[in-house]
């Protein structure tokens, strides 16, 4: 009990929002909330390291806290051999479910991020767009925009 008197509200402010993005996130690609949070951090992950390190930071600085910190450790890229094959991959991976689509879990969760960018990003929309704008043809293709 009386830990719970010394929690931070700033820390709880955190962890809150994050558990609101997990949740909304699973609830958007139809998974339980556990395999949503690792497709969300696989998916994160993955555009993180594909994108160009200055673009990946502006993308982190939207995300709740605890995906800045997640997602901040793989500001490396751009790594140019992250695909749309290397994230179905992975997607298939971090849901641990059998017969899961990873075109349809990419596509919902680039519509799911899109969404909760704009509606918390106030003022500086447009965000989704510069990612995209760094990401290769068959990236876009997977999460649903036309190859241009």
């Amino acid at each position: 009990m009386e830990q719970e008197k010394n929690i931070d509200p700033q820390d709880q402010k955190h962890t809150q929002k994050t558990n609101e993005f997990y949740h909304m996130a699973s609830q958007a690609l139809g998974v339980p909330k556990d395999s949503g949070k690792r497709i969300s951090q696989c998916i994160l992950r993955n555009i993180v390291k594909r994108i160009h390190p200055n673009e990946a930071k502006h993308l982190i600085s939207e995300l709740p806290y605890e995906l800045k910190q997640e997602c901040s450790e793989c500001v490396t890229g751009p790594d140019k051999s992250i695909d749309a094959e290397k994230f179905k991959s992975d997607i298939i991976k971090a849901s641990q479910q059998e017969n899961i689509d990873p075109e349809e879990v990419a596509k919902n969760f680039w519509s799911y991020l899109t969404g909760w960018l704009n509606e918390y990003e106030g003022e500086k929309k447009g965000e989704t767009f510069d990612v995209l704008d760094n990401l290769p043809k068959d990236v876009k293709a997977l999460f649903g925009h036309p190859i241009q």
